[in-house]
């Protein structure tokens, strides 16, 4: 069963489908998407061409993340913000 989208939760929240307790309940229980909080970074390899790192741990994708893996993650993005841009908009 897939999550639900946070836009969803609005929609049914706002049409009064959904009342505060049952939002907070699927929210509790991880059944509600989170938002993407981190902004995509990029090397800039030549004019107009980025590339975009990326990091994930291979058989893990039900695996609640350890505090290494946590520290691990924080530490990778201190290294993206170090030698990493931000894409300038339209390009």
């Amino acid at each position: 069963m897939g999550k639900i989208k946070q836009d969803d939760l609005k929609r049914l929240r706002e049409s009064g489908q959904l009342s505060k307790s049952a939002e907070k309940a699927l929210t509790k229980s991880g059944t509600v998407s989170t938002k993407k909080t981190t902004t995509e970074r990029y090397f800039r390899i030549s004019d107009n061409v980025y590339v975009s790192p990326r990091l994930y741990f291979r058989g893990g994708s039900k695996v609640k993340p350890t505090g290494e893996m946590k520290e691990f993650q924080a530490e990778y993005q201190k290294l993206m913000e170090k030698y990493t841009i931000t894409k300038p908009k339209g390009v």
